[in-house]
């Protein structure tokens, strides 16, 4: 029970909590940084998971519980925060609209651990993806190098934006399945390429190197369809 990648996934899950708490408490760098970590374990968890051979029926539905919360919950708030800055949603409860995004990731990963889009690629933009490109925003509010960026906070961009990702986590359109390796398969070599987007957008601006990223992989994967055909054919 107690196997390398469960603690991986607990480790996550926890991170996810202490990343709301930073919200709840404006505490930005703790938002920051246990969100980094919630990324970090959640690739450890399935990395250690295939290389120690230890998958289990356990492992799999502990990991969609932690990323609800990492990758569901947490980046729900994060859109409630931006759009509390200058409304209240008590006074315009359309914008409570937002919280389906919650709702949204359940249903992403309920389908993922009833499917077998795993073995071949993910139908649905996958909830971590998701989480980072709300964090992309939010963290670029205040990017003191580029102040127009707080042109992102508006309510009715976020709330927009919100049921935008809660459609493209279920709609049947093929992501990219971000993974690294040596045989060079499509998914590898795109995302090999968002590796060095991120990379080479930290030598601008490391809050918007990871606003770029996020919308890069939207980008290439709303195009993989097309890369994948222009494959087949030669």
């Amino acid at each position: 029970m107690f196997s390398w990648p469960n603690i991986f996934t607990l480790l996550n899950l926890v991170c996810g909590c202490i990343a709301l708490f930073g919200i709840f408490y404006e505490s930005s760098w703790v938002v920051i940084i246990t969100f980094g970590l919630a990324l970090i374990f959640d690739f450890l968890d399935g990395f250690s998971a295939r290389l120690l051979s230890q998958t289990s029926e356990l492992g799999k539905q502990l990991d969609s519980l932690a990323d609800l919360i990492s990758f569901g919950v947490f980046p729900t708030f994060l859109l409630i925060d931006i759009v509390e800055r200058s409304v209240e949603i008590r006074e315009w409860p359309v914008y409570g609209l937002i919280f389906l995004l919650a709702a949204g990731a359940a249903l992403r990963l309920a389908r993922f651990n009833t499917g077998k889009e795993g073995d071949s690629g993910f139908m649905g933009m996958p909830s971590p993806a998701m989480a980072m490109t709300v964090f992309a925003i939010w963290v670029n509010l205040d990017n003191t190098v580029y102040p127009s960026l707080e042109m992102l906070s508006d309510p009715v961009f976020i709330l927009i934006l919100s049921l935008f990702l809660t459609f493209m986590m279920n709609i049947s359109l093929r992501f990219i399945k971000f993974s690294l390796g040596n045989s060079y398969t499509l998914d590898q070599i795109l995302s090999l390429l968002l590796i060095l987007i991120f990379l080479g957008g930290l030598f601008v601006n490391w809050r918007l190197a990871v606003l770029i990223t996020s919308l890069s992989y939207i980008i290439l994967s709303l195009l993989f369809p097309l890369f994948s055909r222009s494959a087949r054919s030669s």
